[in-house]
């Protein structure tokens, strides 16, 4: 008070004071009880603010963990079902193994069969040529013929079926290779989802 005394002010400045101060005691609270209940109801309006925040946020956490629980649960059972099916191509890649280096050895055996039994009858061919049968000759001729063509044949069949057996061989190994790297990336996902939720909980 002792200061606007000594202030030196006009009449229309004393007025602008005078509406200045009117406005400014009606915008504050009339008593100190009504102040008090303002604060109180602003916290009170925060804390439900954050409530709700934090429930939603926790209903986001928990179809987050159960859609992880559903994922492990898949990639469980696809993991297991997957070792048994690569388990068993494996066994049966090994069986189909041994019987190609069968038949491959039962080839070869054919091939040196069919070789010595050339080199007997032109050997026979060859004898009795020179001791002047020829009705034997032509004879002999037409069974080395035939018999020629008959190995050829059977051999040609085993061979086609040998290289039949490579080919179901190769895709089978590709399959178990294409099947392999679909589990790993769905155990990528997972790790993914569980590295977002724990991002949640820790924030």
């Amino acid at each position: 008070m002792n200061l606007f005394r000594r202030a030196e002010l006009n009449r229309s400045e004393i007025q602008i004071l005078i509406d200045y101060l009117l406005n400014r005691q009606q915008d504050m609270p009339s008593t100190h009880s009504e102040w008090s209940d303002d604060i109180c109801q602003k916290l009170k309006r925060q804390l439900e603010d954050k409530e709700k925040a934090l429930l939603e946020e926790q209903e986001a956490s928990v179809g987050i963990q159960a859609k992880l629980r559903e994922l492990r649960s898949e990639i469980t059972a696809e993991r297991s079902s997957m070792s048994s099916t690569i388990k068993s191509y494996m066994d049966k890649i090994q069986a189909k193994d041994q019987d190609i280096a069968i038949l491959e050895q039962k080839i070869k055996t054919l091939n040196d069969n069919l070789s010595l039994e050339r080199q007997q009858f032109q050997a026979k061919l060859l004898h009795e040529k020179q001791s002047g049968s020829q009705d034997l000759l032509a004879q002999l001729q037409m069974m080395q013929n035939e018999m020629s063509y008959d190995k050829c044949i059977a051999e040609l069949t085993r061979v086609n079926a040998s290289r039949q057996l490579l080919r179901n061989h190769n895709r089978k190994r590709n399959y178990i290779k294409s099947s392999s790297t679909t589990t790993v990336i769905r155990a990528a996902t997972r790790d993914e989802l569980e590295q977002v939720s724990n991002n949640q909980f820790s924030s």
